[in-house]
């Protein structure tokens, strides 16, 4: 024995020949427990040299596995063929199964089964996939729950409708003819195509759509189709409408109404509903000794048939006379009934009272019988005008005898409708 040989004598602890039956026949060696491997790794040879295979003598069960652990998620495990199993490929822990390939390499999936894992209920990433671009639908219809039409095909050229349930298939209307219209036939029918019953083109310049009392069709209008003068307004003429003056006054003085005049309609002071007349522009005198109007105190047309309130407060004066004046009132179409009660100054210092109960007939009292007297007079009564004519109501007055009465402006007649 060489010195070096016999050196490895030193670290034998027991009989060499009892330790070396110990092991197995095959080189397999049933005693270790963990294999450090170094840089160069562990090679095992198999039945030929381009095969690796690594195969307990028995049988892996449930309880016994063959693992491959690096034990560092910085270290891979790399197969450099085709990797085959008999039963199926699981994996564990937090770390996901990766299938990479290099260069143009297809991944075959299986055709059939279920390429999820069971406890997946849903593909959260499919949600940033976007609009799908290509492909062929040959799934069944879409539902109009799901956003779809519920059919499969439409009638060519014809608009869809909804179905008769909130849910229900869409339906497509049946197309019309030129020049029809789409008409509603109510909320639980399909509309359809029908026959305009008014021109399809447009008519001559100028003109609107009127009814012929059958059809609406295009017609010359009857009133003016462009404007007139500033401030006309468009009136009958008992056949047209036309671009007439207005018969009403512009605004006025603030809080006046709306009154008319027998003509028009004025601006006027608004008077609770009676008509206001007054004299205005110069006294209105007379030296007749009949009566005759007070020139302003006379009104319009009245109605027929109709009661009227009358009220007169004149301020009156006469000449140097004293025979006095007298007063009276006026339906020019006899009234059917006229009641009239007279006051007013007698003297300078006294004053009477008279009633009369017909129509243009002086009072029976003469008043301001003082020589150039000044004085008032009221008269108020009752008339209900004839079913006939153009009745018009006046006050009236008279001189007794020679001399002059005046009814000073500002003097007032108010007559009303009951």
């Amino acid at each position: 024995l060489t010195n070096t040989e016999f050196d490895y004598l030193a670290n034998v602890t027991s009989d060499i020949q009892t330790q070396l039956n110990s092991k197995a026949a095959t080189g397999a060696n049933t005693d270790l427990t963990s294999v450090t491997l170094s840089q160069t790794g562990l090679n095992i040879k198999g039945a030929t040299a381009t095969a690796l295979t690594i195969k307990p003598n028995e049988t892996l069960t449930l309880a016994r596995t063959l693992n491959l652990i690096t034990n560092n998620v910085d270290r891979t495990i790399n197969f450099g063929g085709n990797i085959t199993t008999a039963g199926d490929l699981i994996t564990s822990g937090a770390n996901s199964l990766t299938l990479t390939t290099s260069g143009a390499t297809n991944v075959t999936l299986p055709t059939t089964g279920t390429l999820v894992n069971s406890a997946v209920t849903t593909l959260s990433s499919l949600a940033s996939v976007g609009t799908i671009t290509t492909g062929v639908w040959n799934a069944t219809d879409i539902a109009v729950a799901d956003g779809g039409t519920g059919n499969s095909s439409a009638t060519a050229y014809a608009l869809q409708a909804g179905g008769t349930t909130s849910t229900g298939a869409h339906q497509s209307l049946a197309t019309g003819s030129t020049g029809q219209i789409l008409q509603s036939n109510g909320s639980a029918a399909l509309p359809t195509y029908s026959t305009a019953t008014y021109p399809s083109t447009a008519g001559t310049s100028g003109k609107i759509l009127v009814s012929d009392g059958t059809n609406i069709v295009s017609s010359t209008p009857t009133f003016p189709n462009a404007s007139a003068t500033s401030g006309k307004m468009i009136k009958s003429d008992g056949t047209n409408w036309v671009a007439s003056t207005e018969t009403y006054a512009a605004p006025s003085t603030s809080g006046n109404v709306m009154q008319s005049d027998g003509t028009n309609w004025t601006s006027t002071v608004n008077t609770g509903g009676w008509t206001v007349l007054q004299v205005a522009g110069a006294d209105a005198t007379t030296t007749g000794t009949t009566l005759t109007n007070v020139t302003g105190l006379v009104t319009g047309t009245l109605l027929t048939s109709t009661s009227y309130e009358f009220e007169a407060v004149l301020n009156c004066t006469t000449s140097a006379v004293t025979t006095g004046t007298k007063y009276g009132v006026n339906v020019t179409v006899a009234p059917t009934v006229i009641l009239a009660n007279y006051e007013g100054a007698l003297t300078s210092t006294t004053g009477a009272q008279t009633t009369t109960n017909a129509n243009a007939t002086a009072d029976a009292t003469a008043f301001l019988t003082t020589s150039s007297q000044a004085g008032i007079i009221i008269i108020k009564g009752i008339f209900t005008t004839a079913s006939t004519g153009s009745p018009v109501f006046s006050i009236q007055h008279l001189k007794v005898t020679s001399g002059t009465s005046t009814v000073k402006i500002g003097s007032i007649l108010r007559v009303k409708k009951l």
